[in-house]
């Protein structure tokens, strides 16, 4: 007969042991976690030209093997700049993108154009659709795009209208279907 207290103590031993390694493991994920973080606000209050304690992040989220970071600065108030860090599985930083206040202040940098995220993966079609529904949309033929994210479900086409190309989005599925458009500028400068 097998000996009770025997395998009872080696499973209490099992236990402790993978509870163990998991709360090792707690650790070393948050502080990845918070180095990104870090990354993200140090690269946004570079690019963006204020102080590092003007910027606030959200914690990362994993999407199709990349850490997206977001955050703004100010960290609170009506006009914030937007922005957003792509980390690579390896912790690399691989794109930075900000968004201009949504309630008409100033727009970001220049500085922060360059790091816009233009993924070419995302269909001709929905590109195109993109663009017909803002130009139609603001009643304004001078549209150009100046972002573009992929994803499985809507992509995100960031258009310039105007000769100051101010921001719109459009959300389109990848077969060409325009689920929304918006200004992410006032609309009353254009």
């Amino acid at each position: 007969m097998p000996d009770i207290k025997a395998s009872g103590r080696a499973a209490l031993i099992a236990g402790a042991a993978v509870l163990a390694s998991l709360y090792a493991a707690g650790p070393v994920m948050a502080a990845s976690g918070a180095a990104l973080e870090e990354t993200c606000a140090s690269e946004a209050a570079k690019r963006l030209k204020v102080g590092r304690d003007q910027v606030t992040t959200l914690p990362g989220e994993v999407y199709q093997g990349q850490t997206i970071v977001t955050g703004q600065t100010p960290p609170s108030g009506d006009d914030v700049t937007s922005f957003q860090c792509r980390f690579s599985g390896k912790g690399a930083l691989a794109k930075f993108r900000a968004y201009p206040p949504a309630g008409g202040g100033p727009a970001a940098p220049a500085e922060a154009a360059p790091g816009a995220i233009m993924d070419q993966s995302v269909p001709k079609a929905a590109r195109k659709t993109c663009l017909k529904a803002v130009a139609k949309v603001t009643n304004i033929k001078q549209v150009a795009i100046t972002a573009m994210i992929f994803s499985e479900a809507n992509s995100e086409v960031t258009i310039g209208v105007g000769p100051q190309k101010a921001p719109w989005r459009c959300l389109v599925s990848n077969t060409g279907v325009v689920q929304e458009t918006m200004s992410l500028a006032d609309e009353g400068a254009l």
